[in-house]
């Protein structure tokens, strides 16, 4: 495929792409939204204005799963046969060049008011099931060599694979003119443009350069990255292959699954039982009333479903409260199955700490093994993102371009460090095998259980 080149080319392919893959995108948007506890609606028009419930479980299953992946140990190991003692010291030498590059690129985005990179990846694996990360080593006017790692989110990401790696990556952004006037001081935006209206920027980046422009024109000219390796990772929860069938043409939305996928159907099922259970709850409170007269004006002039109402009638009038709707007999049996499907598809109730009788020593094992089966497909990606960090940072520092690097960070015994890594102590990197283990409350259940007993 060939690479575009020109401002027209390249905002057309970006587009296209994002284009055709927008049964994916709108996926994004949807589990987004879910995340964001937007107000569940009935899909028939003649059931809105019906009260309904928007439950908070997405919200609290992504926030549980965000505190385990941010909190989960980090182990950096570059295995080598027969290693000897100066090979294990070159060893931790990069392991520290890595772990001092992530607190280096933490302290930049906190400059930028934005999380820590853990905390990004944390976010876009498990909501969005992809990730995007822009890697590079660049240099001050000083000369001095820093390092930046920036997640893009994969919803404004585009792509064009080629062999082996992408061909080309594309983020694009909405900005304000002052705000791509701040970034990039020769960018072209036109003077009566107002400062209200967004602008589609395109940061785009081939194998050898870069550039950033919009509509309005080139506001970062064609740059050469000197980077050995494509300088943008993208990666996704792995798992299901992109199926191709002529049964269905949206089947890329699968691909990448995030911890929604398997919840969205089953949420939208309670949340309309619960909505039918809340509406008829609220309409008890204010139950339909008939009045009878023999002339016909007895009428009710205030509300008297208040404390100490009081009503002036004659005794030929009556009043009659007509009762209220009632659910059928199988609506509960229904909505617990409805809701163990739920529980099925997200975390266990006991993560929460609801244990409603004792349980043995296999259940709890078994309880944790759900967590465990939503954990370990987010810690390998997450694992798979920092690795192709590593590797291009790596192959970007090895060219000798750059000045020694100045890094602080700790190690994995938490020891802190403050030192000048050369480039010739990179040399020869051997691969890189990054683990992540997630502290689970493994034994909190067990200890519910026994207080229980006791």
């Amino acid at each position: 495929m060939t690479i575009p080149t020109t401002n027209e080319e390249i905002i057309a392919a970006v587009d296209a792409q994002m284009l055709a893959t927008q049964a994916l995108r709108d996926r994004w948007n949807d589990h987004w939204e879910m995340w964001r506890i937007e107000k569940y609606e009935l899909d028939e028009p003649k059931n809105r204005g019906f009260r309904t419930f928007t439950s908070t479980l997405p919200r609290s299953v992504a926030d549980k799963v965000h505190a385990w992946l941010t909190g989960a140990k980090m182990s950096l190991q570059i295995p080598h046969d027969m290693e000897t003692e100066r090979e294990r010291r070159e060893d931790d030498v990069k392991e520290r060049f890595f772990r001092g590059c992530e607190m280096s690129a933490n302290e930049r985005l906190r400059k930028m008011m934005l999380p820590a990179l853990r905390e990004l990846l944390a976010w876009y694996i498990p909501i969005r099931g992809w990730y995007a990360l822009r890697c590079t080593m660049n240099k001050r006017d000083d000369g001095a060599t820093y390092v930046e790692i920036m997640p893009w989110d994969p919803l404004n990401t585009a792509w064009s694979m080629g062999d082996g790696e992408p061909e080309w990556a594309c983020h694009r952004t909405f900005l304000t003119k002052s705000e791509i006037v701040a970034q990039y001081p020769d960018a072209r935006v036109p003077a009566d443009h107002p400062d209200t209206d967004l602008i589609k920027v395109y940061d785009f980046w081939t194998g050898e350069d870069n550039i950033v422009l919009s509509e309005h024109g080139t506001h970062k000219p064609w740059t050469r990255h000197f980077s050995p390796a494509f300088p943008v990772v993208i990666g996704n929860t792995g798992g299901v292959p992109h199926v191709q069938t002529e049964r269905a043409t949206d089947t890329i939305k699968d691909v990448g699954p995030s911890i929604y996928m398997s919840m969205e159907k089953a949420i939208k099922e309670v949340q309309e039982l619960i909505s039918v259970d809340s509406e008829l709850v609220h309409r008890a409170r204010k139950p339909p009333i008939i009045t009878r007269s023999a002339d016909g004006t007895f009428t009710l002039e205030h509300e008297i479903f208040t404390a100490g109402s009081t009503i002036s009638a004659l005794d030929s009038d009556q009043l009659e409260v007509i009762a209220g709707l009632e659910t059928t007999r199988d609506f509960q049996p229904l909505l617990g199955y409805m809701l163990g499907e739920l529980q099925r598809t997200s975390l266990p109730n006991s993560t929460w700490g609801e244990l409603g009788f004792t349980l043995s020593g296999f259940a709890i094992n078994q309880l944790s093994q759900g967590i465990q089966d939503v954990l370990n497909p987010l810690l390998k990606t997450m694992e798979e993102a920092y690795k192709g960090v590593f590797d291009v940072l790596c192959a970007q520092y090895a060219t000798g371009r750059y000045e020694d690097i100045r890094l602080v960070g700790y190690t994995s015994d938490n020891l802190y460090f403050d030192e000048t890594i050369s480039v010739r102590s990179m040399e020869k990197v051997g691969k890189l095998r990054v683990q992540f283990h997630a502290e689970l409350p493994r034994d909190d259940t067990g200890r519910m259980a026994n207080a229980q007993i006791a």
